[in-house]
């Protein structure tokens, strides 16, 4: 503004103006600007202008008027208007005034002169974090580009220029839009000859780089590196860009190499990062950074200690070289921390590690929110922090570890390829806090994460492998915690792709991983090539790993194990030798203060212990307590790991104490169990183990004994939890048999507590000990109408949730962190040992879910904890507290209502039948009815059965009376036969349990064959039925159809297999199309599914006796009668199967009608071969049998076997009972099937006295 002019003056002066402007415009005349007025206006209007960016609107209005003037004038005379036309519209350009509001033919003019102060604009932007500079300077290179002429010569470096500036913004924005402009622009840009056609193309190549990292095309990177070595090759070594293009080479060598695994990869990226390193004296310390990272990675593959070396000294240099404010100089730090790590890890120098944090916390504390790399640097951070913890075991370091990764995953753009690495991170320190504390939450989400790294990871990567390995890892861990033997399976699968994939030179990790993984295998029961392959395994990574190694130890405590291992099984003392000097070189070469010192102590301490066992040699048993003692005192309070190292310390003393009868010595052992027993952090397998062997060593304690195995007995559902598969939690119930018998029998032995209470406690305790299995489900099946009443929605959840985990897990073919294993010793006591699996933790780089079918035993967990939860909602309801628990004493005693309740129990301690009444509970010792007795006549049993021999059988049936019927009905008055009909007869329920399952207590008595009227047997005296537990009754009792009468609408259903494919020998069952006939002569209306007799017959589709085809008929009937082989399966009682049509390849199993509940069914008659015996004697206690498995589905009467039955027999046995169940109107009457059962056995019995083989078999089980 000129001086003594207001701003009054002066906006009237521009009105002037611009009026002058309009006039033109509206008379088309330009000649009124060249009078005198006119000049002297505008004159004075520009003389007040200052400033290159001010007053606007009048550089617009002096723009316009100088653009009208140079129109006026003649050629020649015009030349300075245009010049100044240019000067004010150039102004508004650089302001961004809109193109309609500036001369169109001088825009081209406008675009070129503006070019220099846009590329000092760019340049701004590229080195401030202000992204109002960069938004700008995109759109003035867009606006420049798009006014070029597409034949200007400058047209190219415009292109150029915008491609930089939208490649800047996409990698602070992450839009992908902008990145595929930018290499759209950089194409074009290349296209045309420049002088700078090097820098176009390295500029084309550092963008499709960022593509390739950002999508993973290995194409992108290819093509980038393809532009980048043409860059280097026409850019003169004195060139001023000679040094960044061969920086930008070196570094997508360097992540090509990182992709691929091509070591000569990283070979030229380090040749090429010194070329640059050397041809600059400037910008070294980003080359420095490069080329240290780069020869990182090659010491990471090659083991080249001066590579490493360099690289830490490079590192140095480029943070001192770096200034504070420079952006750079967080990444520099962070690698620096990262190549101190790398060397801490070979040599266990705590001061590298401790530089190494502090350089990245320095870098963390540098890095703002915006900043390119903030995710990779709270990754490091987060590694470098669990390394500290996995080497000194302070938990904060765990924790903020975690945060740091998780923080890192948060960060990271969810389709950025990185991810995968972020993911299995994270999921490395998840699975080792769990490790730590035993918080399944973590581990459920370290193999979420660790799933989804390997999903996100392509399959020709070379990091799929370690990240396989890292999934298996997390896998191994969750089959140690719970023995899910899919989880195992899964494991080595992961390991044996992870090893294919492998080069020999990289495989440590992996091959301690898999020798680890197979032999757990083995000790779960495989083959003995399992462990021959582990030995292997982990003797090529202790023959690989260098000596100076930290992971060596690891390598060795698990080859120790490994070699203890083969030794039991060989027996050939030059393989103990081997483990313990193995395991003792592990000791000696672990730090005193290492968190991993305890877990090789503990190994160490039972290969010591094993060669007492075998030598006798007192100093063994000396050295191996001493081990152990120093594993507990090293191992935190509230570790997982302590209550098995207790365990393994009261065995070795335990031991002792039989050996020298010394009080101290069982007193130490006492104490060691009882803390490892009350540990709340130990697993429950192993509390359950430390509570039994700390009850042996004090008998005499009764009551200290009842507490330590009542608290055993109540962990017993936590060993087998619903989200395993039944072949699991089998495996898991099945290592405790006669836990609650023993628990039960310390109750009653108890005489601190007064009688009726020890029976109370005693009857809980089998309650909750027995069949656990079984109650597990039947507490879910409870009438749910007052809960579908009031809150529908619960109800549906829980029943889709419910029937959900009962259905069988199906498996598509067979198939660390440190990482605690429970390994079956030899002898009465338990070892556990402590092995350790190697992860490794990758560094930099979100982990985000990927859209794939959960895998079976993943799903199972978490339908688990989802049906937990909703079972907890459920009883937070009024009127619903007791929702799906065990029922209460009253709510048993209830159940003696109909008739007395007896359950025996047999221990090493003593025996008893507790009977349950109306009145309440007594209990019977039974001293006559001792374990070894038992067992002895259960042989002779067995045996007489196989050989027909029925003189031996009644012999037992006499035995079984006089030491366990016969007390039991004296005790309730039953000593004589009932008058009356047989219908009015008492009624007596049986729960034998343990090895009493396996004989016939409704035939136990003095058989002869004089018709004696006063005849000693139970069936003299009582109808009998049978139920593995009182809860199990009161279910059967709660059918709807228990105790209803029948209508006459009933349907029924009869199965007959006269003869069964694939029995060549036993197949032929001849009377059994006879039994089929005579019973649907009693149920008119029945439907007959039935195998025709012949081997080379085809049945019609329609009646084939297939499963599926059984199971919909299951739905509809009231009665089922099987007339077939049926067989209890030894080592898989779940897979004790009716022998149908298709039982080849799709079985009728107990697990198969596990999830099946039935409204309508009243009666199941099994007529087949053992169809209520469980063949496993570690599982009798859980009634694992076709009988009970139809009871659960919904049968509240049940008819099975103890063994094989005759055809005859059976055929005559099936027609006397449907005669006397069917009433006089013709209907069935299921109510009545106990008396039905009792007096057809009784006819046959009448018929056949001496050969109770024939008619003791048949039993009935339910209401």
């Amino acid at each position: 503004m000129v001086a003594g002019e207001t701003v009054s003056e002066r906006d009237d002066l521009l009105d002037t103006v611009r009026a002058r402007l309009r006039q033109v415009m509206a008379t088309g005349d330009p000649s009124l600007l060249l009078e005198a007025a006119a000049i002297a206006d505008a004159r004075h209007l520009a003389a007040g202008l200052t400033g290159q960016e001010s007053h606007l609107e009048t550089r617009r209005v002096l723009g316009w008027w100088h653009w009208y003037r140079y129109q006026a004038l003649p050629e020649g005379e015009d030349q300075d208007d245009l010049v100044a036309a240019a000067e004010m519209f150039g102004v508004c350009f650089l302001a961004e005034i809109a193109d309609e509001d500036l001369p169109e033919p001088l825009l081209p003019i406008l675009a070129g002169q503006a070019v220099p102060h846009v590329i000092t604009l760019l340049n701004q932007a590229l080195n401030s974090a202000d992204p109002d500079l960069l938004e700008r300077g995109v759109r003035l290179w867009q606006r420049i580009v798009e006014l070029t002429p597409a034949d200007h010569p400058a047209r190219g470096g415009f292109l150029a220029n915008l491609g930089i500036a939208l490649q800047e913004r996409f990698e602070r924005g992450g839009d992908p839009a902008d990145l595929e402009l930018a290499i759209t622009s950089l194409r074009e840009a290349v296209e045309i000859d420049h002088p700078d056609h090097a820098a176009m193309l390295s500029s084309l190549g550092s963008a499709l780089r960022a593509r390739f990292e950002h999508g993973d095309n290995l194409a992108d990177l290819e093509e980038a590196i393809t532009c980048l070595r043409q860059a280097v090759e026409i850019t003169p070594p004195d060139h001023p860009g000679s040094a960044s293009r061969l920086t930008n080479l070196g570094n997508a060598l360097q992540v090509r190499f990182a992709r691929t695994g091509d070591l000569a990869d990283l070979d030229l990226a380090i040749s090429y990062l010194n070329q640059a390193l050397d041809s600059t004296p400037r910008d070294h310390t980003t080359i420095l950074g490069n080329l240290a990272g780069a020869l990182q990675a090659r010491f990471a593959r090659s083991g080249a200690v001066a590579d490493l070396e360099q690289a830490i000294n490079g590192m140095r240099l480029a943070v001192e070289s770096a200034p504070r404010g420079n952006p750079a100089r967080a990444a520099r730090l962070s690698g620096l921390g990262n190549a101190l790590q790398e060397r801490f890890a070979r040599t266990g120098d705590l001061a590298d590690l401790e530089e190494a944090i502090t350089s990245v916390r320095q870098a963390v504390e540098v890095t703002s929110r915006d900043h390119a790399e903030p995710a990779m640097i709270s990754n490091n951070l987060g590694n470098l922090l669990l390394t500290r913890f996995v080497h000194t075991g302070a938990l904060a370091d765990l924790d903020e570890a975690i945060t740091s990764l998780r923080q890192a995953a948060g960060t990271i753009l969810h389709d950025h390829p990185g991810r995968a690495m972020h993911r299995s991170n994270l999921g490395n320190a998840l699975m080792t806090r769990f490790i730590r504390t035993g918080d399944a939450a973590d581990l459920e989400q370290a193999i979420t994460v660790e799933r989804q790294a390997v999903e996100a990871t392509p399959r020709d990567h070379p990091d799929r492998a370690i990240r396989l390995s890292n999934l298996a890892n997390a896998l191994q861990a969750r089959y140690d915690r719970g023995q899910a033997l899919m989880d195992l399976q899964e494991a080595i699968t992961s390991l044996r792709q992870a090893m294919e994939i492998t080069p020999l030179d990289r495989r440590i990790t992996i091959v301690n991983n898999l020798g680890t993984a197979l032999l757990t295998m083995y000790e779960r029961g495989a083959g003995p090539n399992d462990l021959e392959e582990a030995i292997t395994h982990l003797r090529q990574a202790a023959e690989v790993i260098p000596p100076d190694h930290l992971d060596r130890t690891m390598i060795l405590n698990n080859l120790g194990n490994a070699l203890q291992t083969w030794y039991e099984r060989s027996g050939i003392g030059s393989d103990l030798e081997e483990a313990l000097t193995t395991q003792q070189l592990a000791v000696d070469s672990t730090p005193p203060d290492h968190p991993a010192l305890a877990s090789r102590l503990t190994n160490l301490g039972i290969a010591l212990q094993t060669r007492h066992t075998h030598s006798g040699s007192p100093a063994d048993l000396d050295r191996a307590i001493s081990a152990l003692g120093k594993a507990v005192q090293a191992t935190p309070p509230d570790h997982p790991a302590r209550a098995a190292r207790l365990t393994n310390l009261g065995t070795a003393v335990q031991i002792r104490f039989e050996q020298s009868g010394h009080a101290a010595d069982r007193d130490e052992a006492v104490d060691a169990y009882e803390e490892a027993a009350r540990s709340a952090m130990g697993a429950p397998s192993q509390r359950i183990r430390a509570a039994h062997q700390a009850a042996r060593l004090i008998v005499a304690d009764s009551t200290r004994a009842a507490e330590l195995l009542e608290t055993a007995v109540r962990l017993l559902p936590e060993v087998s939890p619903r989200q395993l598969e039944r072949s699991d939690q089998q495996h898991m119930i099945g290592q405790f048999p006669g836990l609650a018998a023993d628990a039960a029998a310390y109750a009653l032995a108890d005489t601190t507590t007064p009688p009726g209470i020890r029976g109370q406690k005693a009857l809980r305790l089998l309650e909750a000990g027995r069949a656990v299995l079984l109650s597990q489900t039947l507490h879910t099946r409870s009438d749910l109408s007052d809960l579908r009443e009031h809150h529908p929605d619960l109800a549906d959840r829980f029943m889709a949730l419910r029937d959900r985990l009962d259905q069988p897990v199906l498996r598509e073919g067979a198939g660390q962190a440190v990482v605690p294993m429970d390994w079956q010793a030899t002898g009465s006591a338990v070892a556990t040992m402590d092995r350790q699996a190697t992860g490794q933790a990758v560094l930099p780089m979100d982990w985000q879910a990927v859209g794939s079918a959960v895998p079976p035993m993943d799903d199972r967990h978490r339908m688990a904890a989802e049906l937990a939860d909703v079972m907890e909602r459920i009883r937070s309801l009024d009127g619903f507290a007791s929702f799906a628990l065990p029922p209460s004493i009253e709510e048993l005693t209830e159940q003696a209502t109909a008739g007395p309740v007896v359950t025996f129990n047999v221990s090493s301690l003593r025996s008893d039948a507790l009977i349950l009444t109306r009145t309440g509970i007594s209990a019977v010792e039974l001293p006559g009815l001792d374990q070894a007795s038992l067992a002895d006549r259960i042989d002779r049993f067995r045996q007489a059965l196989s050989s027909r021999d029925d003189a031996v059988i009644l012999d037992v049936l006499a035995w079984l009376w006089d030491v366990a019927a016969a007390p039991v009905l004296h005790e309730l008055g039953l000593d004589a036969p009932p008058p009356g009909d047989i219908t009015r007869w008492p009624r007596v329920w049986w729960a034998p349990g343990g090895l009493l399952t396996l004989l016939p207590i409704h035939a136990a008595g003095h058989h002869s064959a004089d018709p004696d009227p006063h005849r000693r047997s139970v069936l003299d005296r009582v109808v009998s039925s049978y139920t593995p537990t009182i809860t199990a009754l009161r279910h059967a009792r709660q059918h709807p159809t228990a105790r209803t009468p029948p209508t006459g609408a009933e349907r029924a259903l009869i199965v007959a297999m006269p003869t069964t494919p694939g029995l060549l020998y036993r197949g032929p069952l001849p009377q059994v199309t006879r039994e089929a006939r005579l019973v649907a002569d009693h149920l008119p209306g029945a439907v007959t599914l039935t195998e025709p007799p012949g081997r080379a017959a085809t049945p019609p589709a329609e009646t084939t006796p297939t499963k599926a085809r059984v199971l919909t008929h299951l739905t509809t009937c009231a009665i089922a009668h099987f007339a077939c082989h049926g067989l209890s399966d030894p080592t898989d009682p779940s897979a004790s199967r009716l022998l149908l049509h298709d039982h080849q390849h799709d079985p009728l199993t107990v697990a198969s009608l596990a999830p099946i509940t039935l409204s309508h069914a009243r009666l199941a008659y099994l007529s087949a071969c053992s169809t209520a015996l469980t063949s496993h004697t570690d599982l009798l206690d859980e009634s694992i049998h076709l009988t009970s498995a139809f009871q659960m589905a919904g049968f509240p009467h049940v008819i099975g076997t103890l063994w094989e039955i005759a055809d005859n027999s059976a055929v005559q046995i099936a027609d006397t009972f449907y005669s006397t169940l069917t009433t006089d109107d013709g209907k069935a009457d299921t109510r009545h099937t106990p008396y039905a059962l009792h007096q057809s056995v009784q006819s046959l019995r009448h018929q056949n006295p001496l050969t109770p083989s024939q008619w003791a078999a048949h039993l009935h089980a339910g209401a």
